[in-house]
Order: C-alpha cells, then sequence, then structure tokens
C-alpha cells in the first residue's frame, strides 16, 4: 500500500524515524490484539506517517520489527535469543518476561499524564519482548548493560559501543525526550554531564 515502507533500514527503526509516529496513528502494539509480531503480514496494508529516515517519533511498533528480524534471523524465538545472547552471559538471573500483574516488591511506576497502572497491566506483554516487556532487579539490568557497553566486555566491539551512545548530529541534546540514537536517549543539562538513558 505504501511503496515507502521497503526504505525502511534497521537504523530507521532503532532511531525511532521508520515513519511511524503515534500521534498521528494508533500505536498498534498498545491495542487489545497487535498485529505484530502475530500477523506481521498486516504491514504491507499500513500507511507511513512519514518518509523513512526523517522524523522522529518513539515507535513500540518499530521495536516489535526489529524483534522480527532478529527472530528470522536467528531461526528461534525471541524471548531464547534475549535469555541465550544478553541475560545468561550477563548473569542475570532475575530477569523474566513480565506478565500483566505487579510484581511483590516492585517499585510503583511512573506514568505521562495519558496512562495509568490499568492500560500498562492490560498490554499483551508476550507481544512486547522487543519492546522491553522484561521484568528483574536494576542491579540485573546494569549487568546486562554492562556486558554491551563495558570497555572490559567482548561483547561489542569499540565502533559497536559507540554506535549505541551515537546520536544524529542534528540531535538537539538539551532538550528532554527528544533526541534517541541506536539504543539510548541522550540528554545534557546546561553545565551538567550528558546522560544516556532508556524507559
Amino acid at each position: 500500500k505504501d511503496e515507502r515502507i521497503k526504505k525502511i533500514k534497521i537504523k530507521d527503526l532503532l532511531s525511532h524515524k521508520a515513519g511511524f509516529d503515534r500521534r498521528l496513528s494508533p500505536d498498534p502494539m498498545l491495542s487489545e490484539h497487535p498485529w505484530c509480531p502475530d500477523n506481521i503480514e498486516r504491514l504491507a496494508s499500513i500507511k507511513l506517517d512519514h518518509n523513512p529516515g526523517e522524523v522522529y517519533s518513539y515507535s513500540n511498533l518499530g521495536y516489535c520489527l526489529l524483534g522480527e528480524i532478529i527472530k528470522r534471523h536467528a531461526k528461534k524465538p525471541l524471548e531464547e535469543v534475549f535469555q541465550h545472547d544478553l541475560i545468561f552471559p550477563a548473569k542475570a538471573k532475575m530477569i523474566t518476561l513480565k506478565k500483566g500483574e505487579v510484581i511483590h516488591n516492585e517499585p510503583l511506576p511512573i506514568f505521562d499524564n495519558n496512562e495509568s497502572q490499568e492500560d500498562l497491566l492490560n498490554i499483551r506483554f508476550e507481544a512486547m519482548q522487543a519492546t522491553g516487556s522484561w521484568a528483574g532487579r536494576s542491579r540485573d539490568f546494569l549487568d546486562v548493560l554492562d556486558l554491551i557497553t563495558s570497555p572490559s566486555s567482548n561483547f561489542l566491539s569499540l565502533s559497536g559501543r559507540h554506535a549505541l551512545l551515537s546520536t544524529a548530529p542534528e540531535c538537539e541534546i538539551s532538550q528532554w525526550r527528544t533526541c534517541h540514537g541506536y539504543a539510548f536517549y541522550r540528554y545534557r543539562e546546561k553545565g551538567r554531564k550528558t546522560m544516556y538513558w532508556r524507559d
């Protein structure tokens, strides 16, 4: 339906510039029955909101599509890829797939104005593996992050670690939650150190 879909690159999906904009079109991943990943053929029938590579708009759908790419390349379920390639090597024993429930002693989440805990718990978490439907201790997530970014780890090359922290040159890092690279938001308040973060 939309020929521009053929022009979407992996870097567009990673940097949230694939052309999906949840401010203009509903986010399918937050619906009761998201079409990604189980009905991926639906991609052929949608229309993009923007040209790929041009406009930043955070996209859960982009992450779901990346998950499908990884799953098909690895020829095994995405949960298995994450556990085998990230969680086990990081020795992050407490990270598990999140279900639609609040885990005992889990910190209370902070929501945007248009979200609620009820909305969060109604998400179809099994469809959101590539978006981040994982639960665990912050120590375990830090161990995964160390595995990926630490200079003492050989998990990624130096250029790979650099790419994770890179953002587009035109990105205005003094504006909160607008400058997203391949893996993290980047932000620097005047007179402070640069901060890299994810929700």
